[in-house]
């Protein structure tokens, strides 16, 4: 997870570095925090969000998203987190719903209260794809596919 203290070093760096500074001043570059959608630099306040808002999460369910979070923290480092824009929302309330729209479709990651992490992507052209995983699921290969479709 991303530490507050790296922020402000980081922060602090391009603010004063002689090549950047003039341009980091200028676009005013924040930490923004919106747990709607992820569009957040802390994935530390946006899981302790998710936890809060749905608390009916298991155990399986728990360590499935802190997996998920793990690799999003690498992912994060190479995309702007603004552009992802990945909403929030559970099925019956016993399931954790993981989506995105993009121009092509939607993609959904839906962890399961048995512990199964279920894929779905439904494109515009018609395509359809499903893949349901119990333990052992590669993640940042699931991640980037569901934020590259």
């Amino acid at each position: 997870m991303q530490n507050s203290l790296n922020y402000f070093t980081n922060d602090l760096f391009l603010r004063q570095s002689e090549l950047f500074g003039e341009d980091y001043k200028k676009n005013e570059i924040r930490h923004v925090h919106t747990f709607n959608d992820l569009s957040v630099s802390d994935l530390e306040d946006w899981f302790n969000s998710i936890l809060t808002k749905y608390s009916f999460l298991n155990n399986l369910q728990i360590k499935n998203f802190q997996n998920f979070l793990l690799s999003l923290t690498y992912v994060l480092g190479e995309i702007d987190p603004n552009k992802l824009k990945i909403k929030v929302d559970s099925i019956e309330d016993s399931d954790l719903l993981l989506w995105r729209e993009s121009d092509n479709g939607i993609s959904m990651i839906t962890f399961d209260d048995l512990g199964q992490v279920v894929y779905n992507y439904l494109g515009k052209n018609g395509k359809k794809t499903k893949g349901i995983f119990n333990q052992n699921v590669d993640m940042e290969k699931l991640l980037y596919k569901f934020i590259s479709m």
